[in-house]
């Protein structure tokens, strides 16, 4: 209410300028090693301001109903369904062990900022959406139902700043909004039960964009606004600095443009530009630099990971990569960013149409130009090129051949850039027709437009939508829920620093699916896993870690572990955990744990 009071923001981006807020002044207080501090003094100061506006409302000092917009109500409903839907979720996606999910829960296990402590391999990751997360889980209290739930908060935030354009006199736009908001969120798919950002970047990217426009007459509030936003973006992911480039640029444009015309600023036109470069450029590029300087701090040893830059990997790529794969590797990009049969490039494609055709309508019924969906389908367009670009280069002089070759991670990186140009876009679609609705001419065949467009936004990525309403991650059967169960019991057991071998021939090809995980819930790596133990050879190396082991937990039971136990147990476990009993140093005996 205090955004909207004291400085009239629309109420389509408070959400997301209010999460941005607390992101950056939680990272800030991260960096300070008061992290937990600043959690409740930021939380007991919004409970104050709520309790005060409250008592202003009751009093009939301050009036409620313009916050209430087509975007207020679906943020709101957004965040009603998401707590019905995610209420018992659990992580199951292979990074949300090996990163995302792992740091939010490090950093709530060391009340900071990741630090030497951790057993996070990523090391330079930026925390990003783990710092509001932090902040919520700290209130709250820790679950990954409700880590899920914030991120997906984040998304709601972002999505509905769609609706700054509509209003409840505009019926047809706040449909093509929806239609927007649900062609994106089918864009991300299923990955909105995970935590993984790069979804979420496209989003935050295109908020900016956004939001950036619709304050294109009034630059001081599009920084103010946005200024949060910005730093937010760069702290999602290191691929943030390339959306921030966009993002800067238009910025930029559309503040020069304002200032230009601003008498208020007449003679002073160099001084009010360097302070807008202090608070979009300087300041979240500092934050930015900070979390560098804060990683190469708390870990003794160079923060690597595949996709640091450095001189060797520029200069020498034919040494690094094969004479095929550099060959190969344009027109593989190629085929696969233009592949019709992914549903967000074939989403894309028809969003290019759409805007054509609206394009041609606009002329020809109504005799006007729609600048702002050309331009917008010139920007996209070329975005989206560039991207690819900067993504081949990746794959080139960066990530290592063996993952290259098979373009690792390129959907996902592909639905970061999707989301944000397809956004574009939906958000001139939206723009141009919010606008035209309130001509009144052929408003019946407008109608039916809006309609038809909304509904062919939304046609190509119908099964996602589907997948995202009908198959919500099941981990009844998985082996996740298993070893979260089988570890409590070790935890039950005052195991917590003790040495444990896990047995599950079912992770034979997991690609260390069940290490993450692992390393995931004990926080530690304090254990080691037999896959398999048919030969000779692996017999022995099992024996080995047997003995080595304070417990044996068996993740998945079969004829080979039944047979090589028996002759060790004191009993039979209904839980697969024994405590290795050492009767000698030879001899062990394997007590079960219930």
């Amino acid at each position: 209410m205090l955004v909207y009071d004291k400085w009239r923001v629309h109420p389509a981006v408070i959400p997301l300028v209010i999460f941005s807020g607390i992101t950056a002044v939680v990272f800030g207080a991260g960096l300070l090693n008061i992290m937990p501090f600043m959690v409740w003094v930021i939380f007991l100061l919004g409970l104050l301001l709520a309790l005060y506006y409250l008592f202003l409302f009751v009093r009939g000092k301050v009036v409620l109903l313009p916050l209430f917009t087509p975007a207020t109500v679906v943020f709101l409903a957004s965040v009603a369904v998401i707590l019905l839907t995610f209420q018992g979720v659990i992580h199951s996606h292979y990074d949300d062990f090996s990163h995302w999910g792992l740091i939010v829960k490090e950093m709530f296990q060391v009340g900071g900022l990741p630090d030497g402590r951790t057993t996070i391999g990523f090391k330079n990751y930026p925390p990003g959406s783990a710092t509001f997360l932090f902040y919520i889980l700290t209130i709250v209290g820790y679950a990954e139902s409700y880590a899920l739930m914030a991120q997906a908060f984040f998304i709601a935030a972002a999505l509905s700043v769609l609706f700054i354009f509509v209003s409840w006199k505009n019926a047809g736009g706040a449909l093509l909004a929806f239609g927007a908001a649900l062609s994106i969120l089918a864009m991300n798919g299923n990955y909105i039960y995970t935590l993984l950002v790069d979804g979420l970047l496209g989003m935050v990217a295109l908020a900016i964009t956004v939001i950036a426009f619709y304050y294109r007459e009034d630059w001081r509030k599009s920084v103010a606004v946005n200024a949060p936003i910005l730093i937010l973006l760069l702290l999602i992911k290191d691929s943030g600095k390339l959306f921030f480039l966009y993002n800067i640029c238009l910025l930029l444009y559309f503040v020069i443009q304002n200032q230009r015309k601003d008498p208020t600023i007449k003679g002073n036109f160099l001084k009010a530009l360097v302070r807008v470069v202090l608070v979009v450029i300087v300041i979240p590029l500092s934050c930015s630099f900070l979390w560098g300087k804060y990683v190469d701090k708390v870990y003794q040893e160079p923060a690597y990971h595949k996709f640091d830059i450095n001189r060797s990997k520029i200069l020498n790529v034919q040494e690094n990569k094969s004479a095929e794969f550099i060959q190969n590797l344009g027109p593989m990009l190629i085929d696969s960013s233009l592949n019709f049969d992914t549903p967000a490039i074939q989403a894309f494609f028809i969003l290019n149409v759409l805007v054509l055709v609206s394009i041609l309508y606009f002329a020809i019924v109504h005799k006007r130009i729609a600048k702002v969906l050309l331009a917008s389908m010139i920007y996209a367009n070329a975005a989206y090129v560039f991207y690819l670009f900067t993504l081949y280069s990746m794959y080139l002089f960066l990530m290592p051949e063996n993952e290259a070759v098979r373009l690792a991670g390129f959907l996902r990186y592909l639905a970061t850039i999707i989301i944000y140009c397809a956004g574009v876009l939906m958000a001139a679609l939206v723009y141009e027709w919010s606008k035209n609705f309130h001509v009144k001419k052929n408003t019946m065949v407008q109608g039916l437009i809006i309609v038809l467009l909304s509904l062919v936004m939304v046609y190509p990525l119908k099964d996602s939508l589907r997948k995202i309403v009908m198959e919500r991650p099941d981990t009844e059967d998985s082996i996740r829920l298993g070893i979260k169960d089988q570890y409590q019991k070790l935890l039950n057991a005052n195991a917590h620093s003790a040495k444990v071998l896990y047995y599950s021939p079912e992770s034979l090809d997991d690609r260390g699916y069940l290490d993450f995980i692992l390393k995931y819930v004990q926080l530690n790596r304090n254990f080691t896993i037999a896959r398999s133990i048919k030969t000779d050879e692996e017999m022995n190396e099992f024996q080995e870690k047997l003995e080595a082991a304070d417990y044996l937990v068996i993740v998945d039971q079969d004829h080979d572990i039944t047979g090589h136990i028996a002759g060790f147990q004191s009993g039979t476990s209904s839980t697969g955990i024994y405590k290795i009993m050492k009767t000698s140093e030879t001899q062990i005996t394997l007590s079960p744990i219930e």
